[in-house]
């Protein structure tokens, strides 16, 4: 999560066990966020994402039976009790640092344990920016 001004305040992680498909680990991720935003009594917050189904399946109107239609309908109500809060599409590049982020969280044996990961993923962001400019 970052403040107004594009500094890193916080970082979640979380693991989705199981033989699920992408886009509804991604709709999970999106549903999570948006509950843990909304209980810290945040307001005016945009949730980037990066699947472009999802983004779309959460912005455009439609029914889906499935349990990722389900989850984007979670997502539908949450937007629709709090007006200030937006989705949208990024593009995955810029988001690599989650990627890596996701990717070392498997080397992790508990999905309980939690660490201070801000210079970790301050080392990421610098990674992601330096190759990102060349």
């Amino acid at each position: 999560m970052k403040d107004s001004n594009g500094s890193h305040v916080v970082s979640f992680m979380s693991r989705c066990d199981g033989l699920s498909e992408v886009k509804e680990c991604e709709a999970l991720a999106v549903v999570e966020a948006m509950l843990r935003v909304r209980s810290a009594c945040l307001k005016n917050v945009k949730f980037e994402v990066d699947a472009k189904l999802v983004a779309d399946s959460i912005c455009m109107p439609g029914v889906d039976r499935t349990e990722f239609g389900l989850m984007v309908e979670l997502c539908r109500s949450v937007l629709v009790q709090e007006p200030k809060y937006s989705v949208g599409f990024m593009k995955g590049q810029a988001n690599e640092a989650a990627h890596l982020l996701a990717r070392e969280s498997c080397f992790h044996a508990c999905p309980i344990v939690s660490f201070d990961m801000k210079s970790f993923l301050n080392t990421i962001v610098l990674n992601v920016c330096l190759i990102a400019g060349h």
